[in-house]
């Protein structure tokens, strides 16, 4: 009679079998989270009454800084992971608004004049600075080691408004983002 070549015992091969059933459960129970287009903010107007205010942010290959923390007027309006987008409808009027990583030192933040009725795309992307440290990889490592001072360890995001004719293409492929509670 042939043999395995592996003998697993049946409790053993219970185990297994078990265990491959709660993967494919767990797989199975992952969000769908939509794509812009398939929102209605692809195609309906902000409110005449209030700013929509778009963040996006692309699928960036920054390594650190898995969360973009979003906040207008000093409150969190949401957070961003790499490919997602926020929508935020607020009051017209001047506002700040800022971004900042959830274990930074700092944020990243500035005023803006909102208008009724307009669509306002921000995106968050990396200070020019922070992509220097990662473009020197190692020696940017031994230079944290050696002289941490010299290294600038605040927010490395900052917001940057794109242009509307841009934004569509960059919006295609970013998942919907969960606002704040």
């Amino acid at each position: 009679m042939p043999t395995c070549p592996v003998d697993l015992d049946r409790s053993a091969r219970l185990r297994s079998v078990a265990l491959l059933a709660l993967l494919v459960l767990f797989a199975g129970c992952a969000p769908v989270r939509p794509r812009f287009s398939q929102t209605d903010f692809a195609t309906q107007p902000a409110p005449a009454d209030k700013a929509r205010i778009i963040f996006l942010r692309l699928n960036d290959s920054y390594l650190g800084a898995e969360w973009a923390r979003l906040g207008i007027a000093g409150a969190t309006v949401g957070r961003l992971a790499r490919g997602e987008f926020l929508v935020v409808d607020i009051a017209p009027g001047e506002h700040e608004i800022s971004v900042e990583e959830e274990k930074a030192k700092g944020r990243f933040a500035f005023r803006m004049n909102f208008e009724a009725g307009q669509i306002y795309d921000m995106q968050v992307t990396r200070r020019e600075e922070q992509r220097n440290y990662q473009a020197t990889g190692a020696f940017a490592a031994i230079i944290k080691l050696v002289a941490p001072s010299l290294i600038d360890e605040e927010n490395p995001f900052m917001l940057a408004p794109v242009e509307p004719w841009e934004v569509l293409k960059m919006l295609q492929g970013l998942e919907l983002s969960e606002p704040a509670n």
